[in-house]
């Protein structure tokens, strides 16, 4: 039996998140701040209190924290050493113990480590580990944490059997999402949740093992409320399913639906929510859209309920601009905007935050219709430090970027061509071998710029990569004159420049792990995507074509006894016959326990969508992060160098910053990230771009 209505799941993790009767956020430095029901402890101040707490108060022995996630009536915290604290009630062990409820003040998860993303479900608890797999504990009673347990509930975490590659995870009432790295979605538990009768529960039904989402692709997020789950594509768009018993999934056609459908007419959105009958969304430009029920004002919107007591159709909230995340609870929304916490809907227990009580009934309260600032602020004592590295023009931000990695010089450079990418996709991990910086350099001579850089890193070593055509012979017998040792490495063509990379790298490197990275050689945001991850854990990159594996990248697969790869880019950049190619080769080096062994693969449905999944994916370090251009390549080839020596993945965006899947990144990653470089001039980033990036980031 579900608990009652009146409890219901939080969204994905995030810093802020709404539960039953209560909210928690993440500040700045990393304290966890609470409000609302203190019944269960859920507060964490080391007792339970049937007094409504309005004023948010710190959660007691907890620091650290990257991410918040609130349950019915308990809480999860994750931490950035990757563990996992929880607190609250616990009559289903849905805090991973066998104790007594409640468990007022945070306690660590046993068992749990390397931890990237956590999400509280009514009763039972989801943590997502680095390597891709789900561990779920607590109440079992839909199959919600082993489908082949007659248990009712399940203290010890448990990997979720046969599911992996997982980016992203959802906990609703009975029911579980996992979204992995290839757009699709998956889901276990209850699947039908309907709205109680008469203060009944209705019945639970369709209880499944795990199971594919069907019609539904290229998602980049998901989210699950008390009784429908909510997609957010890459197009920016909606999709839901579920419950629509008060018109939260945008439709008046039926009361329930099976299949996603479209949430129209959301558009541009970058972050959705799931409350209990509500659905969330949040658009690029800071606006935060409602619909579904409206009871207690929860649509926020500054129309009572009498008037408009729900809607299919979505509406603004008001007063509330420019914010940054939001979260849907149980009769109530929060969203953050401007540094501050705002609440909106019923505050019966204190839950919005803003310092008092609204007794329902009491004084003609009936809800708040309209969100208002409450009493935290979570301004940072210092916004993430944005720097524009960039010069005016392509080999002069080379030179730029080369300035802000290594002002006290370099003893080795790589040059590589401005004309064209090919031949300098492989050339990231090399350069971070030699703790060298990337330089530009047009065909047939050198740019002064580049000329008065060479001489400031003042090098002992060059390495030019590509061959005469794209760097001429006038240039290296230029550089030849200054320096003793320049060496040049060059194939026939991109796929055996690579090789040639790969061959020289193993040469200087022979310890380094027998893994490479391989790429479309024909396009460059792919590579480019990864190329910082790969060097800064000494991974060669190789290329190929699209339908044909090259025979200099197969035989650098051979010659350097490459046991696995990690391929980047859909199946329209390298086919199934290629990644098969690729498997065969790598598998000679493979044992016994490695039978079942496949390829990693990490695509979305363009450059942007590509270099998110690959920093999701591979669970990059985000304290800083390097933003380039996804429209050429100079930029982002040359602050490759930059990203991989501070261990910084790459976000490809647009000049717009239109692209969803990336400020949904952004959006996720918030209070972590602490510095971020822009790559490039005003005309592929433009100052607009850059202000916004400023002000989400600080919000």
């Amino acid at each position: 039996m579900l608990a009652s209505m009146d409890a219901r799941p939080a969204a994905a993790s995030s810093q802020l998140a709404a539960g039953a009767n209560f909210g928690l956020a993440v500040d700045a430095q990393g304290n966890v701040w609470a409000w609302g029901d203190n019944s269960e402890g859920q507060l964490g101040q080391g007792a339970a209190d049937t007094n409504p707490v309005a004023t948010p108060i710190q959660v007691k022995d907890l620091t650290n924290v990257i991410s918040v996630s609130a349950g019915g009536v308990h809480a999860l915290a994750l931490k950035a050493d990757g563990t996992v604290w929880a607190w609250g009630n616990n009559e289903t062990d849905q805090l991973g113990v066998d104790q007594a409820s409640p468990i007022a003040i945070p306690r660590q998860v046993a068992g749990l480590q390397n931890i990237v993303a956590i999400a509280a479900g009514l009763e039972f608890s989801l943590a997502l580990s680095s390597d891709g797999k789900v561990w779920a504990w607590g109440a079992n009673e839909y199959k919600q944490i082993n489908y082949f347990s007659d248990a009712i509930k399940i203290a010890t975490p448990q990997i979720v059997n046969n599911l992996s590659g997982v980016v992203k995870i959802a906990a609703g009432s009975a029911w579980c999402l996992a979204l992995k790295n290839d757009g699709t979605v998956w889901t276990w538990g209850a699947q039908k949740v309907p709205m109680g009768i008469d203060d009944q529960d209705g019945e639970v039904t369709n209880i499944t093992n795990l199971t594919q989402i069907k019609g539904i692709s290229d998602v980049i997020s998901v989210s699950a409320g008390y009784s429908h789950s909510l997609a957010l594509k890459g197009d920016g768009t909606i999709w839901g399913w579920g419950s629509n018993e008060l018109l939260q999934l945008g439709s008046h056609d039926q009361q329930w639906f099976d299949s996603p459908v479209q949430i129209s007419p959301l558009k541009n959105v970058t972050t959705v929510s799931a409350g209990a009958y509500l659905t969330m969304a949040l658009t690029n430009d800071g606006t935060v859209w409602t619909l579904g029920g409206n009871i207690y004002g929860q649509l926020g919107n500054g129309i009572k309920a009498n008037s408009l007591p729900i809607t299919a159709y979505p509406v603004k909230a008001s007063n509330i601009t420019q914010a940054t995340s939001i979260s849907a609870g149980y009769g109530f929304a929060l969203g953050r905007a401007l540094g501050s916490v705002w609440g909106w809907g019923d505050n019966s227990k204190g839950q919005l935050g803003v310092g008092i009580v609204n007794v329902m009934g009491e004084d003609g309260y009936d809800g708040t219709y309209a969100p208002i600032s409450g009493q935290l602020s979570l301004y940072p004592t210092s916004a993430p430090y944005l720097n524009r590295v960039s010069g005016n023009d392509a080999v002069n931000t080379a030179a730029e970027i080369a300035k802000e990695g290594w002002p006290n010089g370099s003893s080795t450079v790589i040059l590589a061509t401005v004309i064209n990418f090919p031949d300098a996709l492989a050339a990231a991990t090399l350069a971070h071998q030699f703790d060298a910086p990337i330089l530009l350099t047009n065909n047939k001579i050198l740019d002064p710029a580049i000329q008065a850089e060479i001489k400031q890193l003042s090098p002992t070593k060059i390495i030019i990569v590509g061959g005469k055509a794209v760097v001429s012979e006038t240039i290296e017998d230029s550089l030849k004159q200054k320096y003793s040792d320049v060496t040049r490495l060059a194939g026939w063509d991109q796929y055996e420049t690579a090789a040639k990379i790969a061959d020289y790298y193993y040469s200087v490197n022979p310890e380094a792990p027998k893994k490479v990275v391989i790429a479309n050689g024909d396009n460059f945001p792919d590579a480019l995507s990864i190329s910082s991850w790969a060097a800064y854990n000494h991974i060669p990159i190789l290329l190929t074509k699209n339908n044909q594996l090259p025979n200099s990248t197969s035989t650098a697969l051979q010659q350097h006894d490459i046991a696995d790869a990690i391929l980047v880019g859909g199946r329209a950049v390298i086919n199934d016959e290629v990644a098969n190619a690729i498997t065969t080769a790598v598998s000679t080096h493979w044992d016994s326990n490695d039978e079942n062994k496949s390829l990693v693969r990490y695509w979305g449905m363009d450059q942007y969508e590509t270099s998110v999944a690959v920093a999701r994916g591979l669970r990059t370090d985000v304290t800083a992060l390097v933003i380039a251009t996804g429209e050429n390549f100079p930029d982002a080839l040359a602050g490759s160098a930059l990203a991989a020596r501070t261990g910084s993945p790459i976000i490809l965006v647009d000049k717009q910053l239109t692209k969803a899947s990336v400020m949904n990144f952004l959006a996720d990653n918030s209070g972590q990230i602490r510095r971020i470089y822009l790559l490039g001039g005003k005309a592929v980033i433009p100052d607009s771009s850059s202000a916004y990036i400023s002000r989400y980031m600080a919000g």
